[in-house]
């Protein structure tokens, strides 16, 4: 007897139960046996096969962060220390005005470690929209600049890191400052597609001119256009706009 437990368009899983000729065929009594049995079995494969996803999903997520070249830190709203890419533990590790302080962000003096855990309070009256500001600050190897990104309406706030209130990005002399573009789409897990529609819409472009310059039908932009709102936790193009415009340091 064979039951079929999972069957999606990558993969088929089914479980087969046998017993010797001489026990006779399999009748009614086995095959409500199984079927009282499967229900568990499919949820168990089921489940399984999530964590399988989301520890992939998580390995992707920790790889593309640290492949960039901008020291980048995840924060709690306590600037307890979430996650850092590894151009951002390189960072604390100098121990240079920004430092790790019995597991949270420190920076050089009390007003500025205020200002920084003030930004992420102010980012949850602002709908997933970046903070207009920066913190500015000397530093012995040269002065650096931190901005902030609101993770609450991403992926990862609710799944891969769900206490972290945002990220924070570390401009200094020596760090090659990554695309806006490709900063948004790891944190936010957009697709190559929708990232091209963002730049388009961050340029200014509407729709049917984003359409246009990528090469795609108008329903198709407008639907990576609602993707994207639907990901960044915005409602308008213009907090597209705002969100796109946060990144440039």
């Amino acid at each position: 007897m064979a039951v079929a437990i999972t069957r999606e368009h990558d993969n088929y899983c089914s479980v087969g139960f046998a017993r010797h000729v001489s026990d006779g065929p399999i009748g009614d009594d086995e095959i409500g046996l199984v079927r009282l049995l499967a229900p568990h079995i499919r949820r168990a494969a089921t489940i399984s096969r999530m964590l399988d996803i989301s520890a992939v999903t998580a390995a992707t997520f920790a790889a593309t962060l640290d492949a960039a070249p901008t020291p980048i830190v995840l924060v709690d709203e306590g600037l307890g220390i979430v996650h850092a890419n590894s151009s951002g533990r390189d960072l604390l590790a100098e121990r240079d005005g920004i430092v790790e302080a019995r597991g949270r962000l420190s920076l050089p003096t009390a007003e500025q470690s205020h200002t920084l855990r003030t930004m992420l309070a102010e980012l949850g009256d602002e709908a997933g929209i970046g903070h207009s500001g920066g913190i500015a600050l000397a530093r012995n190897a040269g002065p650096a600049l931190l901005h902030v990104l609101p993770l609450r309406q991403g992926p990862f706030r609710g799944t891969l890191a769900p206490s972290a209130a945002g990220a924070v990005f570390i401009a200094t002399g020596s760090s090659r400052l990554a695309p806006p573009r490709d900063a948004l789409a790891a944190l936010y897990g957009l697709t190559p597609a929708e990232s091209r529609v963002l730049a388009a819409i961050a340029a200014g472009a509407t729709p049917l001119e984003t359409a246009q310059q990528l090469g795609v039908g108008l329903g198709t932009a407008r639907t990576h256009l609602l993707r994207l709102f639907a990901k960044t936790g915005t409602r308008r193009q213009a907090d597209l706009i705002r969100l796109a415009g946060s990144m440039s340091l």
